[in-house]
């Protein structure tokens, strides 16, 4: 693969670096702006995917989410289905767009389990839910009980129980709905905020969302309740939301061109840009449509905001958000499942546009939620190998693997075997990676063809496959094996297989084998068993030799995935406060890691799945493979693109120098047994030639007399990147 944009001046200034610095002896060297003077600090050279335990952007991204759905007041059961409560079974219940599950109950815990996980991979932090009281109405006559507000304080009482259990990075918020149209007295108010306070905040504190400076909880209320000048109670962040002049946050408002019609409303009190709180809290949209509740009876009036997406109000709404980020601190969608106003974004499919994704508003939410959490996507490429490669040869890859007919990724572009787990969610998640990099609509394209066509399979996550904990998918305890290659089928010619951890084998010994002990260090930063992480990745990286894994797998070659696995879970470690310092230790041996790592991608885009590596040169074998591409890109998405990487290190106190330097490129400091490759060179910078020599699996460069791994090269070129 040829050279993109590698000047000769790029080339003399790494080699100074090389010499300069000493980079392959592993000092843990970062380099600083251009304004700030040098640091030893600990940093590899790479940016990778990182889970909820990491340290995150302390803004938040919720969403509104109702419990009302699936109970049946004939036989008093959350039994979920068609007329069941709210899926069309009253006038204030219809209905016209169609979860993805089905008309599901929200007491069933799969359900909600599969939610939270969307909304988790969404970049979505925490659920307001619609409380409505736990059943009194008339607080004169308590024993008279709502059947209708009494189930959804029983799903809400499960839902707290059920994330508390297993979700506890995922956060949760009350919000008082107008129950009994605001007439509440101080005493009334006083009662719901003991029941609140009794039945779900101290009772699961872990997972109550809270102010980040205060550690208060919050607690939303709707128009027309208002606790403010009747019984205000400050134990709590009280946020008063709607559309009254009154409230603290408005409920939510769309500019007048995204208007489509509407009847006996007053239109302007929704109409203008998001309104940001005096507290930093705003709350957005993508759609509003109510006049299917209007055509039935179940209201008096209507409107109907972008109601085929066409416009793109949700594009818009975000927009506006981000430009306005620095007066923001917390996003609240509206909503994540209110179906009779048409503004929901869990996937669905969708009435109005039946060509529109069911995964398009939550893909549009993952990519600007990290843009709004402090992840904008990147112009330009990404550059696995140091030179020559670029987004587009990575979807060109992922575009030859897909079967158009079903819709799923073959193992390779020409391959007749499609895997299930856990090749189609690396290769989604890659993609969406990708887009959130890019915003290439290509990627996302690519992403929601694999979900909507796995749904039948079982979804992305139906086989369980140890890959998964990578997305917060894992059992409880952890205590699967190996994997097990099962065959579901074969269509259109091609066979489809998963590759399945059984989960019953019971606990095996992993520290044979490199990948087991990384998935089962990066469970253990999941749930927060950190001193259990830093002992499998301490044993994962044992068998590291300084070239490559040498486990109980290991045969002639290299694997090259467990590269990636290694890069991904040390940036869990490193971006978290507990692990923090431990992961230091580990740097020169990640920066080995991915010296190799950032060699491996092949002409075609993808990335081979073994290599060798012959006198310090670093060949490729097996082949071009989806599964290991898209944990590579998971590991090194947000990498600097070389063409665009600035000098931070001026090289003119030695413009004619003759620089002799004899480095390591896999070091050790001391905190694990490796090996080691030594590299000597001698350079002179004055009179460099040359000239590129790529042969069809080596990966080098001639640099005049030197032989420079280009994998080496891309690390010097991110030196800028090291002071992130």
């Amino acid at each position: 693969m040829a050279s993109k944009g590698l000047t000769v001046a790029v080339i003399v200034f790494l080699l100074l670096s090389m010499a300069v610095f000493g980079f392959f002896a592993g000092s843990g060297y970062r380099g600083t702006s251009s304004t700030s003077s040098s640091s030893s600090s600990s940093s590899i050279t790479t940016s990778t995917s990182t889970s909820s335990s990491s340290t995150k952007s302390s803004k938040l991204v919720g969403a509104f989410l109702y419990l009302w759905y699936g109970y049946d007041y004939t036989t008093s059961d959350w039994t979920g289905g068609f007329d069941t409560s709210h899926w069309n079974d009253s006038s204030t219940g219809i209905v016209s767009d169609k979860p993805i599950q089905g008309y599901y109950s929200m007491m069933n815990n799969d359900i909600i389990s599969s939610q939270i996980v969307e909304m988790e991979q969404a970049g979505i932090d925490f659920a307001v839910i619609s409380w409505w009281g736990w059943g009194v109405y008339n607080f004169s006559n308590p024993s008279l009980i709502n059947q209708s507000a009494a189930s959804i304080d029983s799903a809400t009482l499960n839902l707290f129980k059920l994330v508390s259990s297993s979700f506890p990075t995922f956060k949760l918020s009350i919000m008082v709905d107008a129950f009994n149209k605001g007439s509440l007295s101080a005493q009334n108010y006083s009662y719901v905020y003991k029941y609140i306070d009794d039945h779900f905040y101290s009772k699961y504190p872990k997972i109550v969302l809270k102010n980040g400076t205060s550690g208060t909880p919050y607690l939303f209320w709707f128009n027309p309740l208002d606790p403010y000048g009747v019984s205000l109670n400050d134990s709590f962040v009280n946020e008063v939301v709607g559309n009254n002049p009154y409230v603290n946050v408005t409920f939510w408002r769309a500019p007048s061109e995204y208007l489509q019609g509407s009847q006996n409303q007053i239109v302007s009190n929704y109409e203008g840009n998001p309104s940001i709180s005096s507290n930093g809290i705003v709350s957005i949209i993508p759609r509003y449509d109510d006049s299917g509740l209007f055509k039935h009876g179940g209201r008096s009036s209507y409107m109907q905001f972008d109601v085929s997406y066409s416009q793109g109000l949700y594009q818009a709404e975000w927009n506006y958000v981000l430009n306005h980020s620095s007066s923001v601190s917390m996003v609240l969608i509206y909503s994540w499942n209110e179906y009779h106003e048409r503004s929901e974004i869990e996937p669905h499919y969708d009435n109005t546009s039946s060509s529109v994704s069911p995964f398009y508003l939550t893909d549009l939410t993952t990519y600007y939620a990290s843009k709004f959490e402090g992840a904008p996507p990147k112009s330009g490429t990404l550059t696995f190998q140091g030179v020559g490669s670029d987004y587009n040869d990575a979807l060109n890859f992922y575009a030859s693997e897909l079967n158009a007919s079903l819709g799923l990724m073959s193992t390779t572009p020409k391959g007749t075997t499609i895997y299930l787990s856990d090749d189609q969610a690396l290769d989604y998640n890659a993609l969406l990676k990708l887009y959130n990099e890019t915003g290439n609509s290509t990627a996302l394209s690519l992403a929601d063809q694999i979900k909507s066509s796995i749904q039948s399979y079982g979804g992305l996550y139906g086989h369980w496959n140890g890959a998964f904990v990578l997305f917060g998918h894992y059992p409880t305890p952890w205590n699967f094996s190996s994997g097990t290659d099962i065959t579901i089928g074969t269509s259109g010619g091609y066979t489809i297989k998963s590759t399945i951890f059984n989960e019953t084998m019971g606990p095996a010994s992993t520290s044979h084998y490199a990948d087991l002990e990384m998935y089962y260090a990066a469970y253990n930063m999941q749930v927060k068993n950190y001193a259990t992480a830093e002992d499998a990745f301490i044993s994962a990286n044992s068998l590291w030799n300084g070239l490559g894994f040498v486990d109980k797998a290991y045969t002639s070659t290299y694997a090259s995935y467990k590269l990636a696995l290694d890069l991904i879970v040390w940036e869990m470690m490193d971006n978290t406060n507990q692990t923090k310092q431990f992961a230091t230790q580990y740097t020169p041996v990640l920066n080995q890691v991915a010296s190799i790592f950032l060699a491996l991608q092949g002409s075609d885009g993808g990335v081979y799945t073994d290599y060798v590596v012959t006198n310090g040169l670093v060949q490729h074998a097996g082949q071009e493979n989806g599964e290991t591409t898209s944990l590579f890109i998971l590991a090194a998405a947000g990498s600097p693109d070389p063409d665009t990487v600035t000098s931070t290190t001026s090289t003119t106190s030695t413009p004619t120098s003759s620089t002799t330097s004899s480095t390591t490129a896999s070091t050790n400091s001391g905190c694990c047994s490796t090996s080691t490759t030594t590299y000597s060179s001698t350079t002179t910078t004055s009179s460099i030639s040359t000239s590129t020599t790529l042969g069809s699996n080596n990966v080098y460069l001639y640099v005049g007399t030197v032989i420079v791994d280009l994998a080496v090269i891309a690390i010097a070129i991110q030196l800028d990147k090291w002071t992130s």
